[in-house]
């Protein structure tokens, strides 16, 4: 009898350790999420892949929530399973990101070189096409000047930004500034061709009336 007595003492002990084990918090997975969650920051992760990095750091908190639920709770009756792959999926989503981050920054560094290429083109069209102005047309050209003045000290500090690692705000300028430059160049033309057209035209007749 007390033999049977001490096997259900053991069994039960065993049980217990058992589920004492398995309800164990998951404090290395959560180290490996955060751990991950950082690496992603230092990526510019909430820069550069804002969706996944958000969807990562909305996966550790829920974890996070539901590790504390757990831990009020019974030992016999804790399970965190459910934390796990929290964690797990924080991991993961984080560790795209970090990939995403990179490749996104790469890809603007690039955007931002081409623009400013392109910045300084139209800039350079747009002076040429001033210079072609009636010489009554000096109150425009002189107004054009000062734009164009605006857009070149635009473009320095642009440069700034960009030595500075800000190629999200740099580019988002430089694309004001082309959608601007490419609008006065158009209406430059336009207003060129025009004139040329005229010109064409008043040459065309004077030769008829000669003939």
């Amino acid at each position: 009898m007390r033999n049977k007595k001490s096997l259900l003492l053991i069994s039960g002990m065993i049980t217990f350790l058992f589920l004492a084990g398995c309800s164990k918090a998951p404090e290395q997975e959560l180290a490996s999420a955060k751990a991950s969650l950082d690496t992603a920051k230092i990526y510019e992760a909430e820069k550069y892949a804002t969706s996944d990095f958000s969807v990562a750091q909305d996966s550790l908190n829920a974890a996070i929530t539901e590790i504390d639920k757990q831990n009020s709770a019974n030992i016999l009756t804790r399970n965190y399973q459910k934390a796990k792959e929290l964690l797990a999926s924080a991991e993961k989503l984080a560790k795209n990101a970090s990939v995403k981050a990179q490749q996104e920054k790469q890809r603007i560094q690039k955007e931002v070189d081409d623009n400013i290429s392109k910045a300084e083109t139209l800039i350079s069209d747009v002076k040429t096409l001033k210079d072609k102005m009636p010489k009554n047309k000096k109150a425009e050209a002189d107004s054009l000047n000062k734009e164009i003045t605006k857009f070149e000290t635009e473009l320095k500090n642009i440069q700034t930004l960009k030595a500075n690692g800000d190629y999200v705000t740099a580019n988002n300028s430089l694309n004001q500034i082309i959608n601007n430059l490419t609008s006065i160049k158009q209406n430059l033309s336009a207003s060129q061709n025009a004139k040329e057209s005229k010109t064409k035209s008043s040459e065309s007749k004077k030769t008829l009336k000669k003939k």
